[in-house]
């Protein structure tokens, strides 16, 4: 059962919130998560939320949710002052900040520990982790995401930063999801499965084009063949 509390700009507003109105959405690897929720206030209370004010969502002192206001829109509805607000998690932090540097020789985790000293405060990488080595990549004015993501990009890596501040960046299907879907799971909503076929992207013939030359850095995956095997 969630007992959510909302603390904007370090004070709990909880008793403020609209809950009908508020939702988090989730979203996988380096796309942002946002919040969304109404703020009303009754007929003498003089409290306003600023843009960038710091959003902070906790269920039983688990943060459900860690970043800033993004956009307000306020109005009155009679007497009682109405605020919606939008949230981004601090990949909102990331995209303030743009990075003119080249790295010559380095390994992926060296050159975004370099990036999160250089260019930001409080951000962390304890779950940043390729050893993959890069002969050369320049990033000429661009957000610290945008070099996250093309890092990612040459890489075949993704990587998000966690309600905590802190960046990962791994190889594919290697994170462990942070909940189980069982029958008796406390994580889902009863009734709600629901399963759905697709054969959109079915394939007989895949052509893969290859370049002109042989890359340095390789990343072998291998297949095994069992007679049964179909992807």
């Amino acid at each position: 059962m969630l007992d959510l509390i909302v603390k904007i700009a370090g004070v709990d507003r909880t008793g403020v919130i609209y809950w009908p109105s508020f939702s988090i959405e989730d979203n996988t690897d380096e796309q942002p998560n946002m919040c969304s929720f109404t703020i009303k206030t009754d007929e003498g209370q003089t409290y306003a939320p600023s843009v960038n004010d710091e959003i902070e969502v906790l269920n039983d002192g688990v943060r459900e949710f860690f970043g800033n206001i993004l956009s307000i829109k306020g109005g009155v509805e009679g007497k009682i002052g109405t605020f919606i607000i939008s949230c981004k998690d601090k990949t909102n932090e990331l995209d303030r900040v743009l990075v003119t540097d080249s790295f010559n020789s380095m390994t992926v985790q060296q050159i975004i520990e370099y990036i999160i000293d250089n260019y930001t405060t409080g951000i962390t990488y304890a779950n940043v982790s390729c050893p993959v080595a890069i002969t050369k990549v320049v990033f000429n004015k661009m957000t610290i995401s945008k070099c996250l993501s093309e890092l990612a990009r040459m890489t075949n890596y993704n990587w998000y930063i966690d309600y905590y501040e802190d960046i990962h960046f791994f190889a594919k299907n290697t994170e462990v999801a942070p909940i189980s879907i069982g029958d008796d799971s406390e994580d889902i909503i009863g009734d709600s499965l629901e399963i759905s076929k697709d054969m959109s992207q079915l394939r007989n013939v895949v052509i893969i084009r290859g370049g002109e030359k042989t890359a340095t850095n390789l990343r072998p995956k291998y297949h095994i063949g069992d007679g049964n095997q179909k992807t």
